[in-house]
């Protein structure tokens, strides 16, 4: 029996490899206080998890035209990055209502959950970003007006391009999407 042969047919669990590990995933629930999350990939899933991965493929392709200012790139970043790292969430089995109560914008949280989960992509530079750009709303002008500029890590725009780039790569590369490029 093919598994994706109906929809919303379970499919098999996602092994969960390259350094993520049930026992990964616990420990996250107990840093951060979130409801424990049992991983069912369904089709459904899968299929979401392929919106997301367009979505953030589909923006990062506009990326560089349309920040202006350091503020508005790291505020795209910040909606790039997690589409991208939902994608991969939402392919090996997490439920889309509770990435959105656990993790919403803190896309340090996202990327932890991410990498637990066996998305393997544990880079220092990537994680400097998360922490940068977490939670992504700090980054928009009314928030900046009224709290002030964040630390933008000195990341450049550039920089920022290539790590989003190797990220949705690496995404790709995990859940098997079709490349976008």
């Amino acid at each position: 029996d093919n598994p994706m042969s109906t929809p919303n047919s379970a499919i098999p669990a996602a092994k969960i490899t390259r350094g993520g590990s049930a026992s990964c995933l616990a420990a996250l629930h107990l840093k951060h206080g979130d409801a424990p999350v049992t991983l069912q990939r369904t089709d459904a899933g899968r299929a979401l998890s392929r919106e997301r991965y367009r979505d953030a493929a589909a923006s990062l392709i506009n990326f560089g035209l349309q920040a202006r200012t350091t503020e508005g790139m790291l505020y795209r970043a910040g909606i790039i990055a997690p589409a991208g790292l939902s994608a991969h969430l939402l392919d090996v089995g997490f439920d889309d209502n509770w990435c959105a109560k656990h993790i919403r914008h803190n896309i340090e949280k996202g990327l932890a959950y991410s990498n637990a989960s066996g998305l393997g992509w544990e880079r220092t530079e990537m994680q400097r970003l998360a922490e940068t750009l977490s939670p992504y709303w700090k980054w928009n002008r009314v928030a900046i007006w009224h709290r002030g500029r964040p630390d933008d890590g000195g990341f450049a725009a550039e920089e920022v391009t290539i790590l989003l780039l190797a990220l949705l790569d690496q995404v790709r590369t995990v859940t098997g999407h079709r490349q976008w490029r």
